[in-house]
Order: structure tokens, then sequence, then C-alpha cells
């Protein structure tokens, strides 16, 4: 186990008290979550930066912090920037999930044996429930859920120990079964590529002047990019060939006025969390590839920021020359 600097655990200490005070002491709540939670993260962050380098988790760790500090600057007058707009309209769930997708990249990488990142890992989750829809939040906080998650993962620590389900290749591999699922709107957009144009269209500039040519750059890059990825072929290059589209989808959906209501028929069976997109939706039909946007530009990300299994690592690098 690796020693950490003695700066670090004493700013997590900080952290912590402050999340007790704030959760004890409600007249606290906005000095010990507003102030003094992030600037103690993110001084720890700054720590482990010194002590470390600087590294993708670490960055979506001090990004967290600094919107938690700027958004109480704003709160409290003491700034007035158009910064402070953007950030009182960021989604609820932003904070959290840059505060988790930190350890959950390191977690990821190094695996779960070390009991600090584990640790670490599990209250960051815990601080993505408050900010959840309130039907999803009434699912997941309750004592069965938790417990049943808890069992799960403890059989597969057990399954660990044994050499099987290693975390980094069973991740890979549910990350590819879920792109799979995007096969279904790369048949639909092929076969019905008009309405692929009308959506593209409907986003408005500067697609909607010539939507066609885009339309079909989506098609095939959606259909190469899955392929490469199920196939095993060059899974990051896929992933990183896909992020573009998606992240215009997730755009779409989010903020183009009418643009959801497009899709309603296909979406009318799906599970979409209260007060949220499509993006977020859950059971959609077929050719909109059963999940939201939204988790597609996740999985993507998924995939193009963890390290590699293997044999998709080897196929990507290219074989081996000899030398003499």
């Amino acid at each position: 186990m690796p020693q950490y600097p003695l700066a670090a655990p004493l700013f997590l200490a900080a952290a912590g008290a402050c999340v007790l005070v704030g959760t004890l002491y409600p007249p606290s709540i906005s000095v010990a979550f507003g102030w003094g939670a992030p600037a103690s993260f993110l001084s720890l962050n700054l720590v482990m930066v010194a002590y470390g380098g600087l590294n993708i988790p670490s960055i979506l760790l001090m990004s967290g912090s600094a919107l938690g500090l700027l958004g109480s600057a704003c709160i409290a007058g003491f700034v007035s920037v158009p910064a402070c707009f953007a950030v009182s309209a960021l989604p609820p769930l932003v904070r959290p999930i840059l505060a988790f997708s930190g350890p959950a990249l390191i977690v990821l990488r190094a695996g779960p044996d070390d009991a600090v990142l584990l640790t670490w890992l599990a209250s960051a989750a815990v601080g993505i429930v408050p900010a959840l829809p309130p039907d999803i939040k009434e699912v997941v906080w309750q004592p069965g859920f938790i417990s049943g998650v808890l069992i799960l993962l403890c059989a597969w620590f057990m399954l660990r120990t044994r050499g099987l389900l290693v975390g980094l290749g069973l991740v890979h591999m549910l990350l590819a079964c879920f792109s799979a699922a995007m096969l279904g709107p790369c048949v639909h957009h092929a076969i019905d590529l008009d309405n692929l144009s009308a959506r593209v269209s409907d986003l408005g500039p500067p697609f909607d002047a010539n939507p066609k040519p885009w339309a079909a750059m989506v098609c095939a890059v959606e259909t190469v990019g899955t392929l490469l990825i199920v196939l095993r072929i060059a899974p990051r290059l896929g992933a990183m060939i896909l992020l573009p589209k998606m992240a215009v989808a997730t755009y779409g959906h989010a903020l183009v006025e009418g643009f959801d209501a497009k899709f309603a028929s296909a979406y009318a069976n799906a599970y979409t969390p209260t007060g949220l997109s499509y993006n977020w939706s859950l059971g959609a039909s077929w050719e909109c590839g059963f999940f939201g946007a939204g988790y597609y530009l996740l999985v993507y990300l998924l995939i193009t920021l963890l390290p590699q299994s293997r044999p998709a690592a080897a196929l990507e690098a290219g074989p081996k020359t000899k030398t003499a």
C-alpha cells in the first residue's frame, strides 16, 4: 500500500469534519458544505498533485472543488462574473459526479485492493444520492438495496481471490456489451437516412443548413465506431470516434427546445427519471439503442480513459516486428 504525505489525511479529516458538522448542525450548512468541505478537498488534491503529479482524476476532483467554491463565492456576492450564471445553471449531479469520477477512475486503474481508495470511492458514491431525482433516490436509498449491492461486491472480492473476474477486464467486457446496443440505431439510420436527416436538422445551426451530409457522417461514424468496440479491434479508437457524435446528441436532448418531443414514440415505454431528459431514459425502442444518449456518452468516456485489457491493447498497438 502506498504511503501518503502527512498533509493528505489532515485535509481529508478536515473535509470529513465539515461534512459531519454541516449534517448534524444545520445552521452551519452553508459554511461547512459551501466553503469548508470544498476548500479541504481542493487542498487535499493540490497536495496529491504535488506528491504524484497532475492526471485526469486529479483534474476532475479539483474541478468539482473549484466549482463548489466559485458557487459559494457567487451566492455570497464576493464575485460577480458571467461564470456565476453558468455555475448556478449546472445540474445538481455535476459536482457529485466529478467528485465520484476521480476515485472511480483510480480504483478501476489500480484495482479495489487499496482500502484508502475503496473507502474514498464509497464516500463519494454516497454524495451522489442527495442529487438524484426523487424517484431514483427512493429506490437506491433503501437498506435492502444498499445491503444487496454490498453483498454482490463482497462476492466479487471473493472471486478475485481466485483470479476470476479481474476488475478491468470485466469492466471492458461490460462496456463492450453495453456498446453493442448501439447496433440497433446503426441499422435503423442506415435504412432510414431521411429520418436521421430530419433529426439532425432539428438540432439547429450549423446542422440544419445541409443535414444530409451530416446524417451520412453520423451513420458512418456510429457504425464504424461501434464495430471497433464490439469486435474488440480498437475499442479506444472506436470510442473516440463516437464521442463527438454522442456529445452532440446529449446536447440536443438536454438543451435544444422540442428535440426530446421528436423521440416521444421511441421512448413511450421507457423509464425517464422525473425532471430529466431522454438522455437518462432506460428501455427505449431498439432504434434508439434502449438507453439514453447520456449513458452512451459516459460509456465512451470510460472506454477512452481506462487502461485497456491486454488483448485489445495488443491489437491497437499492432504486431511487433523483430529486429536483428
